[in-house]
């Protein structure tokens, strides 16, 4: 990300920036953005990314979700500090948003074992590992078709 931004900054120092056809556009989207960047934590990804659109979308039908189980949380707030997307994890039973991609960072900070899980719709935890395993093969047999074909 440093190489693009040192990129970013050599070109508009430059002022060829001005002579590319989108230009009229970048240059106050570049400065809308750096000034929202002050007040909102990540502004282009959490509301303007195409791609981060896509990932909302995947995790809104994922079959997975964080859930929290109240009899054991001791109501700490330990999972919302550490939520990437500000989610109000610990006021849910369920965490249902777009902008919960399961990072499992709520659910490695709990200090309640129990408390906090990523689980299938009949409260069945599944380890973090076997997500891991299960993406990187989906992964892997994906590159195995592109090298089929």
């Amino acid at each position: 990300k440093y190489l693009v931004l040192g990129w970013v900054v050599i070109v508009l120092y430059r002022g060829q920036i001005l002579d590319m056809p989108w230009a009229r556009h970048a240059v106050p989207l570049l400065v809308a953005l750096l000034f929202l960047s002050v007040f909102f934590q990540m502004p282009w990804c959490r509301y303007l990314c195409p791609y981060g659109a896509l990932l909302g979308l995947v995790a809104m039908a994922s079959l997975l979700k964080i859930r929290r189980s109240s009899r054991h949380c001791v109501r700490c707030h330990q999972c919302d500090h550490r939520c990437p997307a500000n989610l109000p994890v610990m006021l849910r039973t369920t965490v249902r948003s777009p902008e919960c991609f399961a990072c499992y960072r709520c659910v490695d900070g709990c200090p309640a074992p129990g408390a906090l899980a990523l689980a299938a719709n009949g409260n069945r935890a599944v380890a973090a590992w076997l997500v891991g395993l299960l993406l990187t093969l989906i992964l892997l047999s994906g590159f195995g078709i592109t090298f089929v074909i």
